[in-house]
């Protein structure tokens, strides 16, 4: 899940992959459910999707697959917290990546 919701961030162009610093979010909770075994080197496919989007947050859902069945292995989410590592406070979310988000997943205004 860590994985697909930094490959989220770079999709959207909301991280350039650069230094830690400046990726503008701190993880404050993740989740998970397992519906089956996940074992060691099995192909999987992971879906994340931003489902809410706060003033200084936003919650993250994901779905974890088995690549070549299809069958779903685990769902969780996740709690993102707009975060400046710099000065080390929390922020809101900026509107340029509100914009982005919001269009990407077809969220309301």
């Amino acid at each position: 899940m860590e994985q697909a919701r930094i490959q989220y961030l770079q999709k959207l162009g909301l991280w350039d992959g650069g230094s830690f610093l400046n990726i503008g979010v701190i993880l404050a909770d993740a989740r998970i459910t397992f519906r089956a075994p996940v074992l060691f080197g099995q192909p999987v496919r992971v879906g994340a999707r931003v489902s809410r989007l706060g003033n200084k947050s936003m919650d993250m859902e994901y779905v974890i697959e088995d690549a070549e069945a299809g069958d779903e292995l685990a769902t969780g989410s996740s709690v993102l917290v707009a975060y400046d590592y710099r000065q080390e406070h929390t922020i809101s979310i900026p509107e340029s990546w509100r914009e982005v988000i919001r269009e990407f997943e077809d969220l309301p205004g």
